[in-house]
């Protein structure tokens, strides 16, 4: 066997990682979610994870050659904004404006004073908006790829650097964390697969997560392709659900959390 690091790329529950174990491995994700379940899997497998080196996508390799110089982002104009976007590579929409982000940003919620997540921030166009059509509002992005939150922190420090002061940028499982009935305000673009599994999961977990971090009278707002019936899913669960927009393919819902 060659001798030199092993790094393991995209492992997403560590079934590599722990074959290869005791072995000193350094563990390549963007995921955080995936970090998680390999050291789960490890712990399960009496594994020693203090063995294995986790790096994020955006973290430098070990031993590495020299790479061919590269641009670190992809970089687009965002219509009708003077604002230009970064997409670190493992972001969604790498390259434009995905259509149901441009249909939502026409639907945003304005003037509020109070902490507002952009969940699942991707690149943070949703909060980058937000920025700037609530100067009294708290800004939190939260994604699970280091890309993700990686790209919202330069789109902001290139396009609005004076609300870095008051936006947050964290790497995290929806709201895992987050102190229950505090929040004003969740925005939230609900991915309804994960790598090639159709599932709403993912959204399930967005919306009861939001509900137990919004405060009394706070709102969920998210926008879904309409074939996806959210709008009975967000009524189960808040009692109430309101049509913001609609157009052919998109529905922009708001569910208020009630007493």
């Amino acid at each position: 066997m060659p001798q030199g690091p092993i790094l393991v790329f995209n492992d997403s529950f560590g079934a590599l990682t722990c074959a290869l174990a005791p072995r000193p491995v350094w563990h390549v994700s963007d995921s955080w979610l995936s970090r998680q379940a390999t050291r789960q899997n490890l712990r399960l497998n009496a594994l020693d994870d203090g063995e294995v080196h986790f790096l994020s996508s955006l973290d430098a390799l070990p031993a590495a050659p020299a790479p061919v110089p590269q641009a670190a982002t992809t970089v687009w104009p965002l219509d009708e904004t003077p604002y230009q976007i970064h997409n670190h590579a493992n972001v969604f929409s790498l390259a434009s404006l995905d259509i149901g982000a441009r249909f939502f940003m026409q639907h945003l919620p304005e003037n509020i004073e109070g902490e507002i997540v952009d969940l699942g921030c991707g690149n943070g166009v949703i909060g980058l908006m937000v920025l700037e059509s609530n100067p009294q509002a708290e800004v939190h992005f939260l994604d699970e790829s280091y890309m993700a939150v990686a790209s919202s922190q330069l789109n902001v420090e290139v396009n609005r650097p004076q609300d870095l002061a008051r936006c947050q940028f964290r790497v995290n499982n929806v709201l895992s964390g987050y102190p229950s009935d505090r929040l004003h305000t969740v925005l939230c673009n609900p991915p309804f697969h994960q790598h090639h599994a159709v599932t709403d999961h993912l959204a399930w977990q967005m919306f009861h997560d939001a509900k137990r971090c919004l405060q009394y009278g706070g709102e969920l707002r998210i926008v879904g392709n309409r074939h996806l019936d959210y709008h009975h899913k967000l009524k189960k669960l808040f009692g109430n659900c309101t049509l913001v927009a609609s157009n052919q393919k998109f529905v922009v819902l708001r569910a208020v959390k009630i007493r």
